[in-house]
């Protein structure tokens, strides 16, 4: 579900009930009404949201096919726009762990994340060393 308030905008699940939501209402929870600043009663916008395109890139990477560079982008985009659902990115990660990555997958998603993110500008060169 598509939920838009005030200009912000967020993809949620939905829980359907009949015992604690009336008609015509709907339940959030605080977290999302705290990040919105929605009060108890106001109007909120709810729409159907379409599946992601990245979720067929996920499916291709569970049948063990590689990813472009094009399609693991998408995937960081929903996931930092919030689009996939927990489970979605969680069968990514299982996915790239089972399957494995090449060299181009792993460059192709720290290039996404990295342009995705806040980075940090040093103000001189910093290293890193693994053994």
């Amino acid at each position: 579900m598509k939920v838009n308030y005030k200009r912000k905008r967020t993809t949620a699940m939905v829980d359907i009930t009949d015992t604690y939501i009336q008609m015509g209402e709907i339940g959030i929870f605080k977290e999302l009404q705290e990040d919105f600043g929605i009060k108890e009663g106001e109007v909120v916008s709810i729409a159907l949201a379409k599946i992601p395109v990245s979720v067929e890139y996920i499916r291709k990477k569970m049948k063990g096919a590689s990813l472009k560079k094009d399609e693991i982008y998408d995937i960081v985009r929903d996931v930092v726009d919030h689009n996939l659902s927990e489970l979605e990115i969680a069968a990514f990660l299982m996915e790239e762990e089972f399957h494995g990555m090449s060299m181009d997958e792993v460059e192709y998603l720290t290039r996404a994340m990295v342009e995705t993110g806040i980075t940090i500008d040093f103000a001189r060169p910093c290293y890193d060393k693994h053994t």
